[in-house]
């Protein structure tokens, strides 16, 4: 996870847990303010992305909006000046509602909870890494590839198992995906070549792994590629931080 996401998350977190206090129970139904969000560096969609996402983490819930609206709609409290001077109507005051406010049921524990974690959590900034679900990035993007296939499985060995530099034999490679496969053992050069075919351009990872539905790129930084060969030795992940 990248540090400004990890930050934006937090603020979203907070626009919620800040209205927490001893009358509030889990289950009570609050509002978020959009425009304090947008201020603070959140696009619209960076904030409805993260929204459904702890909506789907079991975060929260959204809302009933209707009785919210006609609530701070009739309320006399909530009187809105237009860039006239005038008061605003009803149909202007609700579309500037609708538009600034977020309605959510939620659970203040859970939050909380995932905001303590985030601010534990190392920021990674490899070029390449891997989340919890066994899913790689590339710059953060996510890379579309099947899980199943040989090339899948020598990216994950590579970035788990290679030394501190990122080499790894071609005999160290085999031995893990054999392992991984359940397949016998084959000689070495049929297992060489099965190897450097997992990662070639023509039929490999950087053919068949898509970004955007784009070939991923055999592509590093400082002009390195990002799988490269050592020949008759083995394969170097170069993964820096960027």
């Amino acid at each position: 996870m990248r540090k400004e996401i990890k930050e934006k998350i937090i603020k979203v977190i907070d626009a919620i847990v800040d209205q927490e206090n001893a009358t509030l129970d889990d289950g009570d139904i609050i509002s978020i303010d959009k425009e304090s969000l947008r201020k603070s560096g959140l696009t619209n969609n960076e904030i409805n992305n993260i929204l459904k996402s702890f909506l789907d983490k079991g975060f929260l819930e959204f809302g009933s909006m209707k009785d919210y609206y006609n609530f701070m709609i009739e309320d006399d409290e909530y009187s809105v000046i237009d860039k006239n001077g005038a008061p605003m109507s009803q149909s202007k005051k609700h579309e500037l509602i609708y538009q600034n406010f977020v309605i959510v049921i939620p659970n203040f524990e859970k939050l909380n909870y995932y905001k303590n974690k985030l601010i534990e959590l190392k920021i990674d900034n490899h070029l390449i890494r891997k989340d919890d679900d066994g899913y790689f990035y590339y710059k953060n993007q996510l890379i579309e590839m099947d899980g199943q296939n040989v090339y899948y499985k020598i990216l994950d060995i590579l970035y788990t198992f290679s030394d501190k530099t990122g080499f790894m034999s071609y005999e160290q490679i085999d031995n893990k995906l054999v392992k991984m496969t359940g397949e016998e053992k084959e000689d070495q050069e049929l297992g060489r070549k099965r190897i450097k075919n997992a990662i070639s351009e023509t039929q490999g990872l950087f053919r068949y792994a898509k970004i955007d539905n784009k070939p991923l790129e055999n592509k590093s930084i400082a002009g390195k590629k990002l799988i490269e060969i050592i020949k008759g030795k083995g394969l170097k992940l170069n993964n820096p931080e960027f």
